[in-house]
C-alpha cells in the first residue's frame, strides 16, 4: 500500500493512480470522497483507502477556538446545560471518573 505525501492540487491526485503500480492509501484533503478517488483509478494503481488524518485535529480546533472567541466576546461559554451537562457526564463516564469516587469514598477515613 503505497501512501502519496507532498500532493499540492487535485490534478496530481488524479495523475497518481497512472503512475503507481499498486493500491494507494489517501492521506489529505481536497474534500474527496473514496468514491471519488476509486473512480480516479488508473491502468496501473487505485486509491483502495482514505484516511482523514487532519480531520478530527481540524474539527477539535474549529470547536475550542470558536468557544473561546464566544467566552471572550460574551463572558459565556454559550452553551445551555442541557446541552453541557450531558456531554460532562459523558466524560466523566468516559474516564472512570465514577468508579474512582466510590473508590475514594469506600477507602477514605470518615470524621
Amino acid at each position: 500500500m503505497i501512501m502519496p505525501s507532498h500532493v499540492e492540487n487535485v490534478a496530481q491526485v488524479k495523475q497518481l493512480p497512472k503512475e503507481i503500480n499498486g493500491p494507494m492509501n489517501w492521506t489529505h484533503g481536497f474534500g474527496l470522497s473514496l468514491k471519488e478517488l476509486e473512480d480516479m483509478g488508473g491502468s496501473k494503481g487505485s486509491y483502495k483507502l482514505i484516511n482523514y488524518v487532519g480531520g478530527p485535529i481540524q474539527w477539535s480546533y474549529k470547536a475550542v477556538r470558536d468557544g473561546l472567541m464566544n467566552l471572550m466576546q460574551t463572558g459565556s461559554i454559550g452553551m445551555d446545560p442541557a446541552v453541557w451537562a450531558p456531554i460532562s457526564k459523558e466524560i466523566q463516564d468516559l474516564s472512570g471518573l465514577p468508579q474512582d469516587i466510590d473508590i475514594e469514598k469506600a477507602t477514605t477515613e470518615k470524621g
